[in-house]
C-alpha cells in the first residue's frame, strides 16, 4: 500500500478493509512524509526520507515486493479505498482462471469512466483495452512475472513524472504485451470525494461500479435530515458532504420552504429525497416533515451550513448501533468565525457549563422511536435543545461523541444563533483550519467576501 498526505486520514480504514476482504497477507506500507499510520499486526512501515510523488513511490513499492518477496502475486494498492468483502475471494479464482504467459495485471477498481467506455455490463472479469486511458492504480494485481515485464518497458524507463500511474501502466502493459482485466461489479472503491493525495482535483466518473460494502440488511438504514431555505449554494455542499460519507447504508431527506429549486443538485443521486413545501415552515415543523417521510430506523440531523467530515455518519450512530445511546451528538467541536478567517475551540469545562448536555445540539443523532415519542416543537431556533431536552426528560441515554474532525460550526451571519461566542473568555483557544478539501477553501473564501460586501446568507433552515 502506497500512503501520501490526504486532506482527511483514512489509510488505518483502507487497512482494516483489506483485512475484512480476505487479505490476510503482510502488508507493506510505502509512507510519504506526514502520512504515518498507526500500524496492525501484519503491516510492515517503510518511509520515505523525502518526497516521492505518487509514480516513483508506486515503483519503489513494486520493486521491493520483488526484490524482497516471494509471493507469486503480487497488490499493489492505495490508501484510501473502501474494499468489498468478497474482494480476496474473487481475485483469487479470477487469477487461477486468467493466469498465463500473457497476463498483465487485473483492477480491483472499475470506475464508472472505464465501464461507460467499454460499454460492459455482465459481471465478472473482462478484458481491458483501455490502454493509456484506463483508471484504475487503485487497487491493481500482477503476476510476479507480469510486474517484472512491466518495470522493463521504455514507457516505464522514459517515465520522468510524479504523476500518471494509471496511463503509464495501461501503455506499459500494451509495450509488454500483456492483457489487463477488470471485474464487474467493482471490488474496490475510491474514497474520492476530494480526500484525494493533497492538490489534485475530483474527477467525474470515480464512482465505482455495482460496488457493495457489505451485506446492507446488517447495516441500518441511516436517515439524514435537512431543512433549509434561501440557501442554494450552502445546501449543495451540504449535499456534497453527505454523497462523501463512509457510511454506505444512508439516505438524505431535504425539506424546503424557499424559492430555490435545489432539484439540480439531488437530480441522479437515489439515495437523496427532495420535498418542496410551498409556505414557510418552521424549522421544527420541517424536521418533523423529513423525519415522517424518511425510511431510516436511525435518524441523524445535517444543517445546511455546516462542514461535515466523511466520517459523521458512522462515527455518532456507532453508540446507537452498540446499545450504548439513544442519543448521541458531537461535543466542543470547531467554531470557524468566517468574517475573520478564525477557528476557535472552547475549553472543555466551559463548553460544558455553556450547553448543558455537553452536546451541540445541531449535531443531534437518535433512534426513530425517540423522534415518535416526542417530535420537534413547531418552533425555530431551539426546536433541537427543546427536543433534547423532552427526549432526557423521558430517560433517553445521551452519548456525547468528540468531534474530531467531523464537524465544523461555521459563523457566516445568517445563523439562526445569534449569540456572541466569547471564546477567549471562556477558556477558548484558537485552532488549526481542518483537513477540507481545497473546493471546501474556496468556497468559504468566496463566503466571506460576500459576507465583507454586506451579502449575508439567509434563511431559516437551522437552529444554531
Amino acid at each position: 500500500m502506497t500512503s501520501a498526505p490526504r486532506t482527511f486520514r483514512t489509510v488505518e480504514r483502507s487497512l482494516l478493509d483489506l483485512r475484512r476482504a480476505g487479505f490476510s497477507q503482510p502488508i507493506h506500507l510505502f509512507e510519504e512524509p506526514g502520512a504515518a499510520a498507526k500500524l496492525l499486526p501484519g503491516v510492515f512501515r517503510h518511509r520515505n526520507r523525502r518526497q516521492l510523488g505518487m509514480w516513483p513511490n508506486w515503483a519503489r513499492a513494486a520493486r521491493f515486493l520483488l526484490a524482497e518477496t516471494t509471493a507469486r502475486w503480487l497488490l499493489i494498492c492505495e490508501d484510501d479505498l473502501f474494499a468489498s468483502p468478497a474482494a480476496a475471494r474473487t481475485l483469487a479464482k479470477g487469477l487461477a482462471k486468467h493466469d498465463g504467459p500473457d497476463f498483465g495485471l487485473a483492477s480491483l477498481y472499475t470506475s464508472d469512466h472505464n465501464a461507460r467506455l467499454h460499454g460492459e455490463t455482465r459481471p465478472g472479469w473482462q478484458p481491458m483495452l483501455l490502454g493509456r486511458n484506463n483508471w484504475g492504480s487503485l487497487a491493481y494485481c500482477f503476476s510476479r512475472e507480469s510486474l517484472a515485464a512491466i518495470l522493463a518497458t521504455s514507457p516505464v524507463k522514459n517515465h520522468d513524472s510524479p504523476v500518471g500511474t494509471d496511463s503509464l501502466l495501461g501503455a506499459a502493459c500494451i509495450a509488454a504485451g500483456r492483457r489487463m482485466l477488470f471485474h464487474l461489479p467493482s471490488l474496490f472503491a475510491h474514497a474520492g470525494g476530494g480526500i484525494s493525495t493533497m492538490g489534485t482535483p475530483d474527477k467525474a466518473g470515480f464512482s465505482a461500479v455495482g460496488f457493495a460494502a457489505g451485506p446492507r440488511s446488517k447495516l441500518p438504514l441511516v436517515s439524514a435530515l435537512m431543512p433549509t431555505a434561501r440557501r442554494p449554494e450552502m445546501a449543495a455542499r451540504a449535499i456534497r458532504y453527505f454523497q462523501q460519507q463512509d457510511y454506505a447504508n444512508r439516505e438524505l431527506v431535504i425539506v424546503d420552504d424557499g424559492p430555490d429549486n435545489l432539484a439540480r443538485f439531488v437530480a441522479r443521486d437515489s439515495s437523496i429525497r427532495y420535498l418542496r413545501v410551498e409556505k414557510p415552515t418552521s424549522i421544527g415543523a420541517k424536521r418533523n416533515l423529513a423525519a415522517s417521510i424518511a425510511r431510516g430506523e436511525l435518524l441523524i440531523q445535517w444543517d445546511d451550513d455546516e462542514w461535515h467530515g466523511p466520517a459523521r455518519i458512522r462515527r455518532q450512530v456507532r453508540p446507537l448501533l452498540d446499545g450504548m445511546a439513544d442519543i448521541t451528538g458531537l461535543g466542543n467541536p470547531v467554531f470557524f468565525e468566517l468574517a475573520d478567517w478564525r477557528f476557535w475551540r472552547y475549553g472543555l469545562a466551559a463548553f460544558d457549563r455553556l450547553f448543558p448536555a455537553k452536546v451541540h445540539c445541531g449535531t443531534l443523532a437518535y433512534r426513530r422511536a425517540v423522534w415518535e415519542a416526542a417530535p420537534y416543537p413547531d418552533v425555530s431556533g431551539p426546536e433541537d435543545v427543546l427536543f433534547l431536552r423532552q427526549a432526557l426528560s423521558r430517560q433517553a441515554r445521551l452519548t456525547a461523541v468528540p468531534a474530531r474532525s467531523d464537524f465544523l460550526h461555521i459563523r457566516h451571519g445568517g445563523n439562526i444563533w445569534r449569540g456572541v461566542p466569547e471564546y477567549a473568555a471562556n477558556g477558548g483557544r484558537e485552532v488549526a483550519p481542518p483537513l477540507w478539501t481545497a473546493a471546501d477553501e474556496r468556497f468559504y473564501r468566496t463566503l466571506r467576501k460576500r459576507l465583507a460586501t454586506g451579502s449575508r446568507p439567509t434563511g431559516r433552515a437551522r437552529s444554531r
